[in-house]
Protein backbone atom coordinates (compact mmCIF):
# COMPACT_ATOMS: atom_id res chain seq x y z
CA UNK A 1 0.00 0.00 0.00
CA UNK A 2 2.91 2.44 0.63
CA UNK A 3 4.66 1.67 -2.35
CA UNK A 4 1.60 2.19 -4.42
CA UNK A 5 1.02 5.75 -2.69
CA UNK A 6 4.84 6.67 -3.30
CA UNK A 7 4.04 5.56 -7.00
CA UNK A 8 0.81 7.52 -7.48
CA UNK A 9 2.55 10.65 -5.33
CA UNK A 10 5.55 10.99 -8.50
CA UNK A 11 2.88 10.66 -11.56
CA UNK A 12 0.94 13.50 -9.29
CA UNK A 13 4.10 15.72 -8.97
CA UNK A 14 4.27 15.17 -12.94
CA UNK A 15 0.90 16.10 -13.44
CA UNK A 16 1.25 19.12 -11.32
CA UNK A 17 3.58 20.66 -13.95
CA UNK A 18 0.91 19.90 -16.78
CA UNK A 19 -1.52 21.59 -14.36
CA UNK A 20 0.33 24.76 -14.13
CA UNK A 21 0.97 24.99 -17.64
CA UNK A 22 -2.56 24.47 -18.47
CA UNK A 23 -4.08 26.69 -15.42
CA UNK A 24 -1.16 29.34 -17.16
CA UNK A 25 -2.59 28.88 -20.69
CA UNK A 26 -6.63 29.27 -19.30
CA UNK A 27 -5.57 32.34 -17.52
CA UNK A 28 -3.69 34.15 -20.84
CA UNK A 29 -6.07 32.75 -22.36
CA UNK A 30 -9.31 34.04 -20.93
CA UNK A 31 -7.49 37.31 -20.85
CA UNK A 32 -6.87 37.81 -24.70
CA UNK A 33 -10.18 36.44 -25.51
CA UNK A 34 -12.00 39.08 -24.55
CA UNK A 35 -12.36 42.56 -25.77
CA UNK A 36 -12.25 44.40 -22.52
CA UNK A 37 -11.26 42.04 -19.90
CA UNK A 38 -12.86 41.84 -16.80
CA UNK A 39 -11.99 40.20 -13.75
CA UNK A 40 -15.50 37.84 -13.49
CA UNK A 41 -15.01 36.34 -17.00
CA UNK A 42 -11.67 35.43 -16.20
CA UNK A 43 -11.76 33.92 -13.16
CA UNK A 44 -15.04 32.15 -14.44
CA UNK A 45 -12.91 30.54 -17.33
CA UNK A 46 -10.21 29.34 -14.89
CA UNK A 47 -12.76 27.85 -12.89
CA UNK A 48 -14.16 25.91 -15.68
CA UNK A 49 -10.54 24.95 -16.24
CA UNK A 50 -10.40 23.61 -12.92
CA UNK A 51 -13.86 21.60 -13.02
CA UNK A 52 -12.84 19.75 -15.76
CA UNK A 53 -9.38 18.72 -14.12
CA UNK A 54 -11.22 18.06 -11.26
CA UNK A 55 -13.19 15.84 -12.95
CA UNK A 56 -10.91 13.92 -14.65
CA UNK A 57 -9.13 13.65 -11.53
CA UNK A 58 -12.44 12.43 -9.73
CA UNK A 59 -13.05 10.22 -12.77
CA UNK A 60 -9.19 8.14 -12.92
CA UNK A 61 -7.43 8.15 -9.86
CA UNK A 62 -9.52 5.10 -7.73
CA UNK A 63 -6.41 5.98 -4.70
CA UNK A 64 -7.62 9.11 -3.50
CA UNK A 65 -8.77 11.74 -5.38
CA UNK A 66 -8.63 14.17 -2.69
CA UNK A 67 -5.20 13.71 -1.46
CA UNK A 68 -4.03 13.57 -5.39
CA UNK A 69 -5.93 16.83 -6.38
CA UNK A 70 -4.10 18.15 -2.95
CA UNK A 71 -0.45 17.38 -4.19
CA UNK A 72 -1.14 18.00 -7.96
CA UNK A 73 -2.06 21.43 -6.74
CA UNK A 74 0.80 21.90 -4.12
CA UNK A 75 3.57 20.77 -6.31
CA UNK A 76 1.47 23.21 -9.24
CA UNK A 77 1.68 25.87 -7.70
CA UNK A 78 4.36 25.83 -4.77
CA UNK A 79 6.76 23.90 -6.81
CA UNK A 80 6.37 24.27 -10.40
CA UNK A 81 5.47 27.52 -10.09
CA UNK A 82 7.29 29.87 -7.41
CA UNK A 83 10.74 27.41 -7.80
CA UNK A 84 11.09 25.54 -11.03
CA UNK A 85 9.35 28.15 -13.33
CA UNK A 86 8.70 30.98 -11.56
CA UNK A 87 5.61 31.60 -13.19
CA UNK A 88 3.46 32.43 -10.40
CA UNK A 89 5.83 34.83 -8.22
CA UNK A 90 4.34 37.80 -9.62
CA UNK A 91 0.93 37.13 -8.40
CA UNK A 92 -0.25 37.78 -4.96
CA UNK A 93 -0.33 35.92 -2.21
CA UNK A 94 -3.97 35.63 -2.36
CA UNK A 95 -4.53 34.84 -5.61
CA UNK A 96 -1.62 32.11 -5.16
CA UNK A 97 -3.80 30.40 -2.11
CA UNK A 98 -6.68 30.52 -4.33
CA UNK A 99 -5.51 28.68 -6.85
CA UNK A 100 -3.82 26.43 -4.07
CA UNK A 101 -7.28 25.69 -2.94
CA UNK A 102 -9.50 25.55 -5.76
CA UNK A 103 -8.37 22.25 -7.29
CA UNK A 104 -8.90 20.45 -4.15
CA UNK A 105 -12.01 21.91 -3.49
CA UNK A 106 -13.66 21.31 -6.70
CA UNK A 107 -12.10 17.79 -6.43
CA UNK A 108 -14.15 16.75 -3.38
CA UNK A 109 -17.21 18.52 -4.63
CA UNK A 110 -17.29 16.60 -7.68
CA UNK A 111 -16.50 13.58 -5.93
CA UNK A 112 -19.09 14.10 -3.61
CA UNK A 113 -22.06 14.90 -6.52
CA UNK A 114 -20.89 11.71 -8.36
CA UNK A 115 -21.24 9.92 -5.09
CA UNK A 116 -24.45 11.23 -4.84
CA UNK A 117 -25.85 10.79 -8.10
CA UNK A 118 -24.45 7.06 -7.90
CA UNK A 119 -25.91 6.65 -4.73
CA UNK A 120 -29.56 7.59 -6.00
CA UNK A 121 -29.59 5.23 -8.55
Amino acid sequence: MFASYVKHTLVWILFGYAYLQGLSTALIMSIDAQPDPSLFKTVLFTLIYVFLVAHLITKYEKLSPFFGAVTISLSAIVLFGHYVTTTLVEYSSELNLALFLTLPAATWLIGDLKSKVTSDK
